[in-house]
């Protein structure tokens, strides 16, 4: 069963909590560069992924992954960009590895949710 909108909230701000804490960690050691890709790549994540739930028909059935993937794909390009030195492997896995990870695991953690509750 596809993640429900409701939920996709409080897993954006469970997100950005943790988000918050390694940026914070990264400023401390300041690894700048580090916390631009992280910064730049979880901004876009939440932006991709509400303006493309909200552009998709309202979902009787929940949010489904290709929504994830997209915003996952998106973040993972965004972090390339951001490094210093831009290299066109380096964006391409992480736009890959960004739609698997980071959109499958948000998607399956969402779908495990509701499974606990």
């Amino acid at each position: 069963m596809p993640p429900k909108p409701g939920d996709l909230a409080a897993s954006l701000l469970l997100m950005a909590a943790v988000v918050v804490l390694a940026i914070g960690g990264l400023a401390s050691d300041g690894n700048w560069p580090k916390v631009a890709r992280v910064a730049t790549s979880f901004l876009t994540y939440v932006v991709v992924l509400l303006a493309a739930r909200g552009s998709v028909r309202k979902h009787l059935e929940g949010i489904p992954y290709r929504i994830f993937a997209l915003a996952g794909g998106a973040a993972g390009l965004a972090s390339g960009l951001v490094r210093t030195e831009v290299q066109g492997f380096v964006l391409i896995v992480g736009a890959v590895a960004g739609g698997l990870l980071l959109g499958g695991v948000h998607w399956l953690g969402l779908i495990r949710w509701r499974h606990l509750r």
